[in-house]
């Protein structure tokens, strides 16, 4: 089931999806419930069943590792690796590449890739694990037409594999066709909550 938040810059967008993600804390009286997961249990486990994507993550990871490392450690839940990669990591980083058509990048060095290649090593990344669960914050932001196509294209073949998406974005054409509920902030507010409208 896929959903979107939606709203200005500096709305809570991000904030939102980083809080489900469980990168931010959760103030005053606020807290965040995950369905299958009981409270005070640990995030590592939720985490390992969701995928996130976010612009930030493309500065924050190592610029020397390889396209095959950053999808490794997105796979062990890290920024980085810390040791050699086992064979089930290599052989599901592979096939997260090969899923965004991304594997003649594999031994390329992060730093040296296009915006649209770190992109899709990105999409890679959050695709590893095959998440049931697709957290998305901006995901086609600067890339050209073909390239939006082909995510968007990626985007829908995971829910139609019965992935759960939310997508934050800025404009309703980026929406999933399927997306059925939406979340409109505003000054960090909710202005809207509920079934997608027309």
């Amino acid at each position: 089931m896929p959903n979107s938040a939606h709203g200005a810059n500096g709305s809570g967008k991000s904030t939102l999806l980083g809080a489900l993600y469980g990168l931010h804390p959760v103030g005053g009286e606020g807290a965040v419930r995950r369905a299958g997961q009981a409270a005070g249990a640990a995030l590592a486990g939720f985490q390992r069943q969701a995928g996130f994507l976010a612009p930030e993550l493309q500065l924050l990871l190592p610029r020397d590792a390889t396209a095959l490392e950053i999808v490794a450690a997105g796979w062990r839940g890290t920024h980085r690796l810390d040791g050699s990669l086992r064979a089930n990591e290599t052989r599901a980083a592979r096939a997260a590449l090969r899923q965004v058509k991304g594997l003649g990048l594999a031994r390329r060095r992060y730093g040296e890739l296009s915006y649209g290649q770190a992109r899709r090593v990105l999409f890679a990344r959050a695709l590893v694990r095959r998440p049931r669960l697709l957290l998305l914050d901006e995901p086609y932001t600067g890339l050209d037409p073909a390239q939006r196509l082909a995510a968007q294209r990626l985007v829908a073949g995971c829910i139609a594999r019965g992935c759960a998406v939310v997508i934050a974005c800025h404009h309703r054409d980026e929406w999933p066709a399927a997306a059925s509920h939406e979340l409109e902030l505003g000054g960090g507010e909710v202005r809207y909550a509920g079934v997608r409208r027309a």
